[in-house]
């Protein structure tokens, strides 16, 4: 349902994009507003990617059964990235040549989200991001046509922070996994840490495909951590839990 509620609030602000744009041009009424989609819809980021794509479908059907946007029917054109960000630059590379899609929703995941921007930003082409890093949009002046659904990661970073002090435990192992998603989340965590009086005793990194988080696991037990962060998406944090 939150995804549901977010991808209303997307498609309407795109469709209000949409009458900007086609207002100064002067479209008949009937043209549809075109938006782009690119999600993991497979893969291991799957369980984000196929669910932002079913509510964007569910959300333009209940607009386009309504009638449209002022009498336009709203056109997806949605890609599946598998969370790869070559395919992901692909399908970027493929919308913004396509002179009719007003903008772009998606992707899933922050590593995605990065490549992707450097093409809608050359194309003016707005892109509402789904993931989290915080670099995505920032810095705003170099972010001009990019936006973003989630909590930044520095956000969540604060909120971790926030229940740690509170429970008077003040140092933690950051465990993290090695994409931009992973390093941003460091870089976060690291920044963060002297505010709340917490000390970081260690800093482990896992890979996305790994199999076994055994060696990084035993390399934390023998810190003073209190606490492990683990800092990734998709089934290696599942891993990591199993493990420990």
């Amino acid at each position: 349902m939150k995804t549901k509620a977010i991808l209303v609030g997307l498609i309407l602000a795109l469709a209000g994009l949409g009458l900007i744009f086609f207002g100064c041009g002067g479209a008949k009424q009937t043209e549809p507003y075109v938006v782009g989609g690119i999600f993991s819809i497979s893969g291991p980021a799957s369980y984000l990617g196929e669910p932002e794509r079913n509510s964007m479908e569910m959300v333009a059907e209940a607009v386009n059964a309504t009638g449209g946007i002022n009498g336009h029917p709203l056109k997806l054109v949605i890609y599946d990235d598998e969370g790869d960000v070559t395919k992901a630059r692909l399908h970027a590379t493929k919308l913004a040549q396509d002179k009719d899609c007003l903008a772009v929703i998606g992707p899933s995941v922050t590593p995605a989200s990065m490549t992707v921007l450097e093409i809608t930003q050359k194309a003016k082409l707005p892109l509402i991001s789904c993931a989290a890093g915080v670099g995505i949009t920032a810095p705003a002046k170099d972010r001009v046509w990019v936006f973003k659904t989630a909590q930044t990661d520095q956000m969540a970073a604060d909120r971790i922070y926030q229940y740690l002090q509170k429970h008077n435990l003040n140092q933690v192992a950051i465990l993290t996994v090695s994409n931009t998603f992973g390093a941003s989340g460091k870089d976060q965590l690291l920044a963060l840490a002297p505010k709340y009086g917490i000390q970081v005793v260690a800093q482990e990194v896992f890979g996305e495909k790994d199999s076994d988080m055994t060696p990084q696991l035993t390399k934390l037990r023998g810190t003073p951590a209190q606490v492990v962060i683990c800092w990734g998406i998709g089934p290696a944090p599942a891993l990591v839990a199993k493990n420990m």
